[in-house]
């Protein structure tokens, strides 16, 4: 299991937004005429946070800005974020090309049970393959080696396709976010030194930018701030102080209506783990946290093929029964976390070979970048 440098609560985290997913799409996909929480008494925030899947979405965004960054900014060295930039797309690559030519192999074996499941629920999401096919695509579509390949590799990342996956649709955002808060740290940490208030209105100008363009995106640029002002040694927040942050974030997480919203609701939660009192952090830094951290972006990728398939094979299979959805839902559930361990065992092979690549790219070239960025930010100590 990958965990060497990474934050385990943080990571805890992500696995946890990555379930957020999944229980949204089982909610989608087996409950749509209401929402599943609204079937169960005394609607509680936490029940809506466990289905607020866009939500998690902005949370991943946020915190990649973050994580991204941050190893940079407490060291200083410019190489960090160079092979970061270096290995990002083939580390995102290998990953999301295996997920969709596993969906390629479903569909080529006829494994695929979504239609026929769709009719039963009366699911939109599901009768569209998760919103990854259109409408007026569904009857005709067929499964092509040719097309899955460049949307695994090429499309997804710069067109935003999901066809095979309608989970990596975020994949754009996640590549283009990633570069955005590459570049933005190289300018953004030399100026901290000479102003901080000088770079901390770049990151405005430029969070503004990318609310402009795309709102989710300035998701990125806020997690970067976070990486960038919090400070070098971990701070530990009183009680008082950590638990209502916790709590506005989760709040905005849960019932947020606007990005914005979510976004902030997402920086708190960080923010919250990043100072959270050490026996927060022991919890989120067990054995099961840092599991279900290492499972977050197989999970990610793989329950929507999990669902169009065995989910939608339970759901058939128990046509008529009062719990089918139910059933459905808890043989997604258990599947998409099954089918994940190997897929995240497969992942770290993949990791290790990018950060070996990288590395031998880094010995040749490195220090040339290295050297031409700190020329370009040559500070004076003095006449």
């Amino acid at each position: 299991m990958q965990s060497t440098h990474k934050d385990i609560p943080l990571e805890a985290v992500r696995g946890l937004a990555a379930f957020v997913v999944l229980f949204c799409h089982c909610n989608l996909a087996f409950f749509p005429d209401a929402a599943l929480w609204s079937r169960i008494p005394g609607v509680t925030t936490l029940i809506q946070s466990v289905l607020a899947g866009h939500s998690a979405v902005v949370l991943f965004f946020v915190l990649s800005g973050y994580v991204l960054t941050r190893s940079y900014f407490l060291s200083g060295d410019a190489l960090v974020v160079v092979r970061s930039a270096v290995k990002r797309w083939p580390r995102l690559a290998g990953p999301v090309l295996l997920a969709v030519l596993a969906s390629y192999c479903l569909f080529k074996l006829n494994l695929e049970f979504f239609h026929d499941a769709s009719a039963i629920s009366g699911s939109h999401f599901l009768a569209t393959y998760g919103r990854g096919i259109p409408d007026d695509q569904i009857a005709s579509f067929a499964p092509h080696f040719k097309k899955a390949f460049k949307e695994g590799v090429f499309y997804t990342f710069f067109y935003g396709e999901a066809t095979y996956d309608s989970s990596i649709w975020t994949m754009r955002v996640e590549f283009i976010g990633s570069f955005v808060v590459f570049g933005l740290a190289l300018l953004v940490r030399p100026l901290l030194l000479l102003n901080p208030f000088t770079a901390a209105a770049l990151m405005g100008t430029v969070g503004f930018l990318c609310f402009a363009q795309s709102p989710t995106l300035s998701g990125f640029v806020f997690g970067m701030a976070l990486a960038a002002f919090l400070p070098q040694e971990r701070v530990v927040a009183l009680w008082w102080v950590f638990a209502p942050t916790l709590l506005i974030g989760i709040y905005l997480f849960a019932w947020g209506l606007e990005d914005s919203e979510l976004i902030v609701g997402a920086t708190l939660i960080i923010l919250a783990v990043c100072v959270a009192p050490q026996s927060v952090r022991h919890v989120l830094s067990s054995k099961l946290a840092a599991r279900i951290g290492w499972l977050s972006f197989p999970l990610y990728l793989a329950h929507i093929l999990v669902i169009t398939t065995l989910g939608s094979f339970a759901l058939i299979t128990f046509q008529g029964s009062p719990y089918d959805p139910a059933i459905a839902t808890l043989v997604s559930v258990i599947a998409s976390v099954i089918v994940s361990i190997p897929f995240a065992w497969l992942n770290d092979l993949w990791i290790d070979v990018v950060n070996r690549a990288s590395n031998v790219a880094m010995t040749a070239y490195g220090p040339v970048a290295l050297n031409r960025y700190q020329a370009s930010f040559q500070i004076s100590s003095g006449p």
